[in-house]
């Protein structure tokens, strides 16, 4: 996956814009992100996985992981 379409993903699930819910294509875009030195993205990214399996994320963690004002 090119980082540019991994950004992309990341906008859509920071402004819950339609983002994928598709497991394997969010898991490669965090690895893309994560590999190009952005942890906190990848963090957002996973977090977003997380809740897509029944997991549960306080909405404070959310904003500030994912940096959203």
């Amino acid at each position: 996956m090119e980082l540019k379409e991994a950004e992309n993903i990341l906008e859509r699930v920071k402004n819950d814009r339609y983002p994928p819910t598709n497991p394997i294509v969010l898991s490669e875009a965090q690895y893309t992100l994560a590999k190009a030195g952005k942890p906190k993205p990848a963090a957002c990214i996973a977090q977003w996985i997380w809740s897509n399996e029944g997991g549960n994320i306080d909405f404070d963690d959310w904003k500030r992981i994912c940096e959203i004002e």
